[in-house]
Order: structure tokens, then sequence, then C-alpha cells
């Protein structure tokens, strides 16, 4: 049997909830029993997390009769941790359906469902729900169909029904880009076209389904559409989309322009491309297109290309001479792990160009979190790359030693690069923005600075709002990638057929003003990307940086 208890997990890159299944014998422990009772009998303004720690050790106990009432009680109190009512409402279904009371228990679990309980999964597995598996509504209502039973476009349209279905229960706001009746106009043409199209087109279909959701949490992994990869790989410089990386064969490319995809002018598949990107601003038009572009099939679901076997791309040189190749696949299982940062180790750097050394911000790849003190410049480098902890520090421990070594070293300005931080856990921030309130030279305008970019999201962008709200930071870069006020969270919304797995927003993070409509944080000095720079092996956005902390030194 398994107990409930609310409690936290961490999922994509916002902190998120859920209600774990805890593997014990119900044999209950009188003395944590005796504690939640008194817990809740003197104090009468106690919380909801009080009295469903109670409910919880009810249920330990096998008391289901004695957890209802409680169970009722916290989800009216209410909690602390996101879905908490959801969350209180499951495990009272769990107490009605253990007491034999199956009506109340199906209709209570239907609430917890409405009320947006994130683990769908738990109905197919937990020992407390037994009782209702053979209920007329249960297959529906728990999505248990066994889709190896039916043929590819039934099994198709069941993930979408799914999909559907979770999306609207789940999303925070499901209806701020399109109107309902839109999402049914869409749904249902999605449905309707499954047996005109093939498994690529319905992969993109979905990408496209799920952006019109309006957030850069909400999106869908296929992992047939990234299953294959060219052997260029592209990033969007201020000049262009150009080659950034390749395997040996291909390295010839580096640093050539991108000018068109079959004969289809770059400019044109980029704007193609778009409606197909989950985003909360259009700075992830130039970090997905790019990684859409190293995807074959991906490519040949938006009609890009003929087939995912071959795609015929143009490339432009330094000199102005065009060059047409056609480019073959590769299958992930020898590039290793993919994902829009992560090259494979055989490819080589458009960095290779350059004899010079690499920028200090290259120096340390692979690494969380790293820091180096610029004596000559009184200027201490920090570069964090996840809001998450390491397997050898955590997060905390790394702002006790990044802030200890500011003041052993008289330091007089600190650099936060996060620009490829695409978030984690925002319940780590703390220590870092304690830090930086506590030392006065940080809080004179000029001294802290933030270097962001594209890829600045999710839980590195409640970083970058919460400094920007309580400190007068310097921003360098790229806007950032998401914004001040967003919807965010990474609940998985796993799908039956062909290992589709989304990922559906449920919570408002608000850590701008409440009437902050910016689409970024714009840098104060703008320092974007170029070619130029990466085939020199230079840093424009650090370069600008210390041109301006050389005039605030100076005293300018």
């Amino acid at each position: 049997m398994n107990g409930r208890l609310c409690s936290l997990a961490f999922v994509g890159t916002l902190l998120t909830s859920a209600c774990l299944s805890l593997p014990v014998a119900r044999q209950g422990d009188p003395e944590a029993l005796a504690k939640a009772r008194r817990a809740v009998q003197e104090n009468p303004y106690a919380s909801g997390d009080v009295y469903a720690n109670f409910g919880y050790q009810l249920m330990q106990k096998e008391d289901w009769a004695g957890a209802i009432p409680v169970y009722q009680e916290a989800a009216k109190r209410g909690g602390s941790s996101p879905k908490f009512k959801a969350v209180c409402t499951y495990n009272l279904a769990c107490a009605y359906a253990r007491s034999g009371q199956k009506d109340k228990a199906m209709a209570t679990l239907k609430e917890a469902l409405r009320f947006g309980y994130r683990a769908l999964g738990d109905l197919r597995t937990d020992d407390d729900l037994v009782s209702l598996r053979g209920e007329p509504e249960w297959e529906e209502l728990a999505a248990t169909k066994d889709v190896s039973k039916m043929s590819r476009d039934e099994a198709w349209r069941y993930n979408i029904w799914l999909l559907d279905r979770e999306i609207r229960r789940l999303h925070y706001s499901p209806y701020t880009k399109r109107t309902p009746a839109e999402t049914d106009n869409e749904t249902k043409a999605l449905l309707d076209g499954v047996p005109r199209m093939d498994d690529d087109q319905i992969g993109v279909a979905i990408l496209k389904y799920m952006a019109g959701f309006g957030d850069g949490h909400t999106n869908a992994r296929t992992p047939s559409l990234t299953s294959t990869v060219l052997p260029v790989n592209f990033y969007w410089y201020e000049e262009g989309i150009a080659v950034r990386a390749a395997d040996s064969a291909h390295k010839h490319l580096l640093g050539q322009r991108l000018m068109s995809v079959n004969g289809k002018p770059v400019v044109d598949v980029a704007a193609m491309m778009a409606p197909y990107i989950s985003r909360d601003n259009d700075m992830w038009i130039k970090l997905f297109v790019p990684f859409y572009l190293w995807h074959p099939h991906i490519l040949h679901g938006m009609g890009l290309s003929a087939s995912a076997d071959s795609v015929r791309m143009t490339f432009r040189d330094a000199a102005g001479k065009d060059t047409t190749v056609d480019l073959k696949g590769t299958t992930r299982d020898q590039v290793g792990h993919l994902l829009a940062n992560n090259l494979p180790a055989s490819f080589v750097n458009i960095s290779s160009l350059s004899s010079g050394p690499a920028p200090l911000s290259a120096t340390h790849d692979g690494q969380r979190f790293w820091f180096e003190y610029l004596p000559d410049k009184k200027l201490l480098y920090c570069q964090i790359n996840a809001i998450l902890n390491d397997q050898k520090e955590t997060l905390a421990q790394f702002a006790a030693r990044l802030y200890a070594e500011f003041d052993s070293q008289h330091a007089e300005g600190l650099v936060f690069d996060v620009r490829n931080n695409g978030g984690g856990n925002n319940t780590l921030l703390l220590p870092l923005i304690q830090g930086m309130i506590a030392r006065p030279a940080l809080t004179k305008r000029g001294h802290l600075f933030f270097i962001t970019g594209r890829l600045t999201f999710s839980a590195c962008q409640n970083f970058l709002s919460r400094s920007e709200r309580q400190l007068p930071i310097t921003v360098v870069g790229e806007p950032s990638g998401s914004k001040p006020n967003f919807i965010g969270e990474s609940v998985p919304v796993v799908l039956p057929y062909k290992g589709v797995t989304a990922s559906v927003s449920d919570l408002f993070w608000e850590d701008g003003q409440s009437w902050d409509t910016r689409q970024w944080i714009t840098p104060h000095l703008v320092a974007p990307p170029t070619l130029a720079a990466a085939m020199a092996n230079r840093d424009p956005a650090m370069e600008a940086l210390l041109a301006y902390w050389k005039t605030v030194q100076a005293g300018g």
C-alpha cells in the first residue's frame, strides 16, 4: 500500500511539486500521529499544510474515515506548495475509495483532476484506487487504453486526444493566445489530418499545436524527430545563420553562412519555422531555428525536404562563393545525447578557425558553475550555466565560496555570465541574491553585471528578474529568452504512442511588478554574438563589459 504526502520534485527547468508515492507498509507511527494531532488541536489557525500532514498520518494508520474530514479542512485552508488543493482532493479521493465510498471517490477524483492534479500516472498505479478500476468511467479518466492494439492512425489520434485534454486541464491559462473555439478547430484539424500525414508531419504539427499556447515551457518532444542530425550544426549570429560546428568531413563549411534549404531562402525558412517554436518571446526563434535546421526529420515534416534521408543546403563563404551540398543525417546513437547546446564530441567547433586563445567565457566547458578573479581589473567573473546543485557542491556552497573570494580579493565588481543558463530550480537562488545585497560595493550602479542571451530562461530568468528588482544591475549582451512575469513550469505529460512527451506550464511567475509587460529584460550594453567574433575566438559581450568597466573605474 502507498501512503501519500505532498512533497517536492524538480522537473524541467522550474520548481514543480508532486505528490510522491511512498512505498511503505501502512503500520503508522504513533508518535508522529500524536504530534500531528497536537499541531492541529493546539493552533486554531493552523495552515492546510499542518492538516495535510495530519491526514497523511491518519492514512498511514489506515484510519480512512478519520482522514476524510481532515483532508477536506486542509483543502479549505490552503497550503504553501503548488497545486495544494489538487493534491489534498486526490488524497481525499483515496480515503473515500479505501472506506468503500466508490461514488464519492470517483467524483472527488474528477475534482482533483479538474483542480490540476499533475500526475495522471498515479491513477494507474496507486493501490488506494484499486476499487475504482472496474468502473465504466475509469478507462477514459485514467487514459489506460492499450495503443499496441490500435492501428497507427488510432494510436496517433489517441495521443492527440490525451494531449489536448491534459493541456486544457493543466495549463495555467490555455487560451492566452488562442480562443477555446480556435483551439477546438486546431485539435479537430490535427485529428482529421492524421491519415494524410506521415509520422514526421504529425510530429511537427504537434510542435505547432503546442506553440499555440503561447509560452516556452509548453512544448512537446517526439524522439523520432530528433533521432537523426545533420553533419553540420548551426547558430544564428548577427550576420545570419552559419555553421558553428561540423564533423570532420564537413569542417570546410565552418563559418559559412546558410543561404537556402532545398532552394528556399533561409530568411523564408526561418519565417516558416516561427509558428512551430514554443516561446516566451521572439529570442527563442534565434535559438530554435538553428536547432530545427539540424534535424532532417523536422525539415521533412515541415515540407522543407522531400525526405529525411538527405537535405540540400547552399552555403556562402567569406569571399561570396556559394556551395551546394547534399547532407545526410547521422543517427542519434552515433552522436550521443542531443540538446540545443550539446554537440557530438566528434564535431569540430568554429573556434578551431582561430589560433588565438579561447575567451574567458569558453575556458571551462562542461562546468555547471565556476568563477575567476581578474586582478588587473579588480573584477570577479562568475559563470552559472544552470540553477542546479552540482554533484560535488551545492549552489549555496558555491555562493559562499564566490562571495568569500569577492571579499578576500577586495573586488570592486562582479559579473554573472548567465547567457547559456536555461534554468533549473528557482528555490536555490536565495544565497546568490542575499550575497549581492550584503555587499555595499555591489549596490552601486556599474559594479554588478549580468551577461544575458537568448538561452537565459526559466529559473535563470527568475534570477535575473529578482536581481534587477532589488539591485542596480547592468545587463550586457542580448535580451533574455523570457520575461519578468511569465507562465512557466515543466509538468510532464507522457503520451503512450511513439514515446512522445509533452511539457505543460501550470504556474505563473511574477518577479516584476504586476503591471510589468516587458517581453524580455533589455541589455544596457547591446553586444550580440557575431560570426566574425566567433571565428576569431572573441567574446563581444565581455569586450563591451570590460570597456564600460574601464570608464566606471575611471570615475566616468
